[in-house]
């Protein structure tokens, strides 16, 4: 077959959820009448510090409860994972689209020139998870969804673009020889229950959000001590433009989430958006101290740490403080 691609692909560009795998996983879960929201309601986000080679650093992680395959079966959806290299990755991938599967598959940014990965481009390894739906063989290239981090606030987060079968195999290869780390080397994701419609309405998930933000509230507290103790130490202060970066990504994934799920009136929405602001800041100032070959002023950092401390703070004990009464009234 010279050309064929899934239908009822469409990037999942709402927000630039996390990073580029949930992206790519969200839009296989819409493409298959699946939830987002019954992942999303499934994870929390907790502040963790980190050592590096010259100080600390700050990261807000993402933290998954319940196993991905109870999230799965909820959407009558399969993956297929393999962990190996694959030599003939390219007819795997065509074999699998024939069957209806949608692939996500990591590739090596140092072999795919691109106009985001360039930044990569024969300079530095780096995984990145693109989304398979078709292709076209007379022009040997495969139809692809991707990420693009340079406009991460925008609806170009995530978009439809296509990758050479060449550059595949070396993107591939790339993967299992340096990056891999080991996750999946390719994820095929069918639908194996089409009579399953799941609601996706994100009110409906309220309850399950709530009770698993309950459930690891001593982590998510632990966390926010985190900030403190980076801005008491702001001496061994050593945060990349791209740790700033991946914590204001992280802080837009909390406010998507909280912001559907309790809804837009919520009253936490204005201070999360604040806090999503600050981290956009500091990636501001980390980026222009990175132009300038590193950081030059640490008190500038330091006051911008109490402000997100003292925010976070506050969102995160209002919030535990009324959590019972809010599953009572929903």
């Amino acid at each position: 077959m010279k050309h064929y691609e899934i239908k009822n692909v469409s990037p999942f560009n709402t927000v630039y959820y996390v990073d580029c795998f949930f992206l790519a996983l969200f839009t296989a879960i819409k493409a298959f009448n699946g939830s987002i929201f019954s992942y999303i309601s499934n994870d929390y986000f907790a502040y963790n510090l980190e050592k590096t080679p010259a100080g600390l650093s700050l990261v807000v992680r993402n933290y998954q409860i319940r196993p991905v395959e109870d999230l799965e079966k909820y959407n009558g959806i399969l993956t297929e994972s393999k962990f190996e290299y694959c030599h003939d990755i390219v007819d795997i991938i065509k074999e699998a689209l024939l069957h209806d599967k949608l692939i996500i598959i990591p590739i090596d940014g140092f072999y795919y020139k691109h106009p985001y990965h360039d930044l990569f481009y024969l300079q530095h390894h780096h995984y990145q998870s693109i989304l398979i739906y078709g292709f076209n063989s007379e022009r040997k290239v495969f139809l692809t969804a991707e990420a693009n981090g340079m406009e991460s606030d925008s609806e170009r987060c995530f978009y439809k673009h296509e990758i050479s079968f060449q550059d595949m195999k070396k993107c591939h290869e790339g993967v299992v020889n340096y990056v891999q780390g080991g996750l999946p080397t390719i994820r095929l994701i069918s639908k194996i229950n089409p009579q399953i419609k799941v609601n996706d309405d994100p009110q409906l998930y309220k309850n399950t959000m709530i009770n698993n933000l309950m459930a690891n509230s001593e982590i998510i507290h632990n966390g926010l001590k985190s900030i403190r103790t980076l801005a008491e130490n702001i001496n061994e202060f050593d945060m990349s433009e791209t740790a700033c970066f991946n914590n204001k990504v992280a802080s837009a994934s909390n406010l998507f989430k909280f912001r559907n799920i309790l809804g837009e009136n919520s009253k936490y929405v204005p201070l999360m958006e604040e806090i999503y602001k600050a981290w956009a800041v500091m990636r501001d100032l980390a980026y222009r101290d990175q132009l300038r070959g590193g950081v030059q002023d640490k008190k500038k950092y330091y006051h911008k740490l109490c402000q997100i401390y003292d925010m976070e703070s506050k969102l995160y004990n209002s919030l535990f403080d009324s959590m019972d009464s809010m599953i009572t009234n929903n």
